[in-house]
C-alpha cells in the first residue's frame, strides 16, 4: 500500500460493541457467521431489563478504548452499534460521555428499546442521527427481522416518536424474498410522512444469503422505484445510489470500485481493528496495544488492502457486497455532488465535507 495521508485519515469510525448481544434473531443475521475474535469481557454486562448492575465500569472502559481510537484516527463521524445498543442498560451514559468528540454520531439500532424518554435524551445531545434496521412497515414485509406483530407495532411506534422529535432518521432495508416485490409500498408509506427520513435499501449478503435473495421477477418490481424516482426523491438516497443498486441486481455483482476500507476504520470495544467494516475476516491491529505508527505499519504490510483495491473485485465477499456506505464510493467516483451528499444528515457536517473533498482529491491523484 502506498504511503500517504489517504487511508490513514478516515471519514468514519465504525465502532462495534458486543455484536453477538441482540434481542432479535434475524433470519439472515451475518453476525452469527462473523469470524471476529471476541476476547472475554472483564465485566458483567447488565441488560435493559436487569434489576441489578449498571454497566458504568464497562462503559468507562469502552469510552477509553474509543478515545484511544479517536486519538489514533480522528474522524468527524462515529457510527456506533451493538449487537443492539439499547439492550445494554444505561447505554445513554456512554453516548453522553463520548458524543461531543465527533461532528456527527450515527446510532445503529433495531428500534425496539427506543422509548420516548431515551429518544428525548438523544435529541438533547444535538449531533446524533438514528439508523434503524427495518425491512418494511408491515410485519409481513419485515418477517425476516421480526416474528410477531407485537414487535412490529413497538418498532413503528418508536419510529413515529423519532420523526415527531425531529431526530434525523435513516431506515436501512435489507432486500429479500419477503419485501423486494412490494418495496415500493414501503417507499410510499414513508414518503407520505412529514419528517427527516432517508430510506437506504441494500441487498442481502453474507454466508447463507442465497436463501433470501429475491427472484428476478421481484427484482423487476423493485426497478419501478427508479422509474418513479421523482415521486419519491424526498425519502430516497441520491439517484445514482438507486441506479447503482439496480445495476447490481442486473449484473449479479458489484461493478463499481470500492473505497470503503480507505474511508472507514472498523474498530471494536476491545481495541481490535479489522480491515473492512463489511469484512470482519482480517484483524490488522489493536488500538490498546499499539501506537499509531505501529498500526499504520501493520496496515501498510497487510496485503488484504491490495486485494480490496483490485477491480474487478477478486474476493467473493467484495463482489457480492453492496451496502448503505455505497454513498461513499459513488461520491469518490464523482457520481454524487457535494449538494446531494450534504442532503444526507450523516455527511452534512462542514468538517465531514472538507475531509470527503480531500480524500476525493487524493483518490484522483493516486488512481491507477
Amino acid at each position: 500500500m502506498k504511503v500517504s495521508s489517504f487511508g490513514y485519515t478516515y471519514i468514519m469510525n465504525d465502532f462495534c460493541i458486543l455484536p453477538e448481544l441482540c434481542n432479535f434473531s434475524c433470519d439472515y443475521c451475518i453476525y452469527s457467521n462473523a469470524t471476529v475474535e471476541q476476547k472475554s469481557i472483564p465485566y458483567k454486562i447488565s441488560k435493559y431489563y436487569d434489576k441489578s448492575g449498571d454497566n458504568i465500569e464497562f462503559f468507562d472502559y469502552v469510552a477509553n478504548v474509543l478515545m484511544n481510537s479517536t486519538q489514533c484516527f480522528p474522524t468527524p463521524i462515529l457510527r456506533i452499534c451493538g449487537g443492539e445498543l439499547f439492550l445494554l442498560k444505561n447505554i445513554m451514559y456512554l453516548l453522553r460521555k463520548i458524543h461531543e468528540k465527533f461532528e456527527t454520531v450515527q446510532i445503529i439500532s433495531n428500534g425496539f428499546f427506543l422509548t420516548p424518554y431515551i429518544l428525548s435524551e438523544i435529541k438533547e445531545l444535538g449531533n446524533c442521527v438514528l439508523h434503524i434496521s427495518l425491512d418494511g412497515h408491515t410485519q409481513e414485509l419485515n418477517a425476516h427481522r421480526v416474528h410477531s406483530s407485537y414487535q412490529q407495532e413497538i418498532i413503528l411506534n418508536n419510529i413515529n416518536h423519532i420523526i415527531k422529535l425531529g431526530i434525523p432518521l435513516e431506515i436501512a432495508s435489507c432486500l429479500t424474498d419477503r419485501n423486494t416485490k412490494d418495496y415500493e409500498e414501503v417507499v410510499k408509506f414513508f414518503n407520505d410522512i412529514e419528517g427527516d427520513i432517508l430510506l437506504l435499501p441494500f441487498p442481502v449478503r453474507g454466508k447463507g444469503s442465497e436463501m433470501f435473495v429475491p427472484s428476478k421477477q421481484d427484482q423487476k418490481q423493485l426497478f419501478k422505484i427508479l422509474e418513479r424516482y421523482d415521486l419519491y426523491s424526498k425519502v430516497l438516497p441520491p439517484i445514482k445510489y438507486v441506479e447503482s443498486l439496480m445495476n447490481y441486481y442486473e449484473n449479479g455483482y458489484r461493478n463499481i470500485k470500492c473505497y470503503i476500507p480507505k474511508a472507514i476504520v472498523q474498530t471494536f470495544y476491545n481495541g481490535d481493528i479489522y480491515s473492512c467494516c463489511m469484512d470482519w475476516s482480517v484483524r490488522v491491529a489493536n488500538i490498546n496495544s499499539q501506537n499509531r505508527k505501529e498500526i499504520i505499519e501493520q496496515i501498510q504490510k497487510n496485503r488484504i488492502y491490495n486485494i480490496y483495491d483490485m477491480f474487478p473485485p477478486k474476493l467473493r465477499s467484495c463482489r457480492e457486497c453492496f451496502t448503505v456506505s455505497e454513498i461513499i464510493n459513488l461520491y469518490f467516483e464523482g457520481k454524487i455532488s457535494d449538494k446531494e451528499l450534504c442532503n444526507m444528515q450523516l455527511f452534512s457536517g462542514k468538517t465531514t465535507l472538507k475531509m470527503m473533498n480531500e480524500l476525493h482529491k487524493e483518490i484522483i491523484k493516486n488512481v491507477k
